[in-house]
């Protein structure tokens, strides 16, 4: 189950901490154990200041929560009529194929692209099928990127092309033409 996989970034934290093995440090340089408990102690202050510190014991905190909490508890029908539509109306056993078509049919669903639109039309459909209510569709404008062909050419010595790849919104080369850079820092 993918929920299975999922870590909190603490527990990633933690984990990363016990497999941590420093170096070798010499036991004969004073200099370095110095330099290595006062960047542990400013670690543990550190880590001490993000996770501990005192809760406020505000009644506007506590009024806030009973409210958040009487709010969420008058979900408890619509919660109900979702995980019953699920389990046993007419999406039943249906969200593994609709995921199934959404990666092997439609593919990546770049903003503004036609595998987007698809998508959208496609659970549009299948919405108003298991008999959702107030289903609809709204015109929303957002950025369009179309990939380009990206090319890299080394000119001096020899000319020689070079493997490149471009990233959503990357800067295109512009209508002056191509950069000179004879160094990696200028990249």
């Amino acid at each position: 189950m993918v929920l299975g996989n999922v870590c909190c970034p603490l527990h990633s934290l933690s984990l990363t901490l016990r497999h941590f093995r420093p170096q070798s440090i010499p036991q004969e340089s004073p200099r370095t154990m110095k330099h290595l408990h006062s960047a542990a102690l400013i670690t543990i202050c550190f880590l001490t200041l993000c996770v501990g510190g005192k809760t406020s014991r505000d009644k506007t905190l506590r009024r806030t929560f009973k409210h958040v909490k009487k709010e969420i508890a008058g979900y408890s029908d619509i919660v109900k009529e979702i995980i019953n539509l699920a389990v046993h109306g007419k999406a039943q056993n249906r969200s593994y194929d609709r995921l199934a078509l959404f990666v092997d049919a439609i593919g990546n669903r770049v903003s503004g692209s036609r595998n987007l639109e698809m998508a959208i039309r496609y659970m549009y459909k299948e919405l108003q099928k298991d008999g959702l209510e107030n289903v609809a569709l709204e015109p929303v404008k957002v950025p369009h990127w179309v990939r380009g062909e990206e090319t890299a050419m080394m000119l001096e010595p020899r000319n020689q092309s070079i493997a490149v790849l471009g990233l959503g919104s990357s800067v295109g080369t512009p209508p002056e033409g191509t950069i000179e850079c004879n160094h990696i820092n200028k990249v």
